[in-house]
């Protein structure tokens, strides 16, 4: 049984639905919970108040939202700095976001395929893993 990626959709072949349940193409989009999103559906000035505004209206349809959560989760993963998000303003994001440790998505290899899961092969910079190999090839194309 072999599993492929097509157009950014993880396509699972039509007999491994025993393995698989009955699922045939499985979305890899990680925006896709925005089609569910209520605010989609509002008018987004209520989302986006002037300073000093209300945001009541903004939080009552978020708490009524099914993706709140991972509508929350972007915006502190994106370090979202303006409107509401996830039923949250910016002031109560950045306290949510200071009792949060830093997390660094374990990516197994880099564009050009070399390991990311060897420490020596990684630096860290800004949160994000970064190729020592990758950067060895910059700098010897930048000397040549």
């Amino acid at each position: 049984m072999s599993v492929g990626i097509t157009n950014g959709a993880v396509v699972v072949p039509a007999d491994a639905g025993d393995v698989f349940g009955d699922v045939g193409v499985v979305e890899a989009d990680p925006l896709a919970w925005r089609a569910d999103a209520l605010c989609a559906q509002t008018d987004p000035e209520a989302f986006f108040p002037d300073k000093g505004g209300s945001t009541r209206d903004a939080k009552r349809i978020c708490g009524e939202c099914d993706v709140r959560a991972q509508c929350l989760e972007w915006a502190l993963e994106h370090d979202e700095r303006f409107g509401i998000w996830g039923g949250t303003s910016e002031r109560e994001r950045r306290k949510l976001r200071a009792g949060r440790p830093a997390v660094v998505e374990p990516v197994p290899f880099c564009k050009r395929g070399h390991d990311l899961n060897d420490p020596a092969n990684v630096q860290v910079w800004s949160g994000r893993r970064n190729c020592r190999e990758c950067a060895r090839l910059r700098r010897e194309r930048k000397a040549a």
